[in-house]
């Protein structure tokens, strides 16, 4: 599984430098105001690692596993990343008080 994983994240790289260079072909064209806040990075890292850095100022991430049946349907039916993307959630219910500890490890997934 770790090897389908591997290749799926290498397929998603490939895909993501295309599209890089269109956006820097893009950025060429929009002015500097519209542009403030477009970060490029060169570094390379793990793609979660990624998602996680650039919503730590925009918004809240949430990872959704797909080793249960609550994930797998999630994945399956708004179509993985494309529904994270998609769809708004607000998870305030779901938030832990301050000070507040998980009953998880963190090698555990909570789905």
């Amino acid at each position: 599984m770790e090897e389908v994983g591997r290749v799926l994240l290498d397929l998603l790289v490939l895909e993501l430098k295309r599209d890089m260079h269109m956006l820097k072909k893009l950025a060429i064209e929009l002015s500097e105001d519209v542009l403030k806040d477009v970060k490029f990075s060169k570094e390379k890292k793990l793609l979660l690692q990624f998602l996680y850095e650039i919503n730590m100022d925009t918004g809240k991430l949430v990872f959704v596993s797909d080793s249960s049946s609550e994930g797998t349907q999630f994945v399956e039916g708004f179509g993985g990343i494309g529904g994270i993307l998609r769809y708004r959630m607000e998870m305030v219910d779901f938030d832990e008080e301050e000070g507040e500890l998980s009953s998880f490890s963190d090698d555990e997934d909570i789905f």
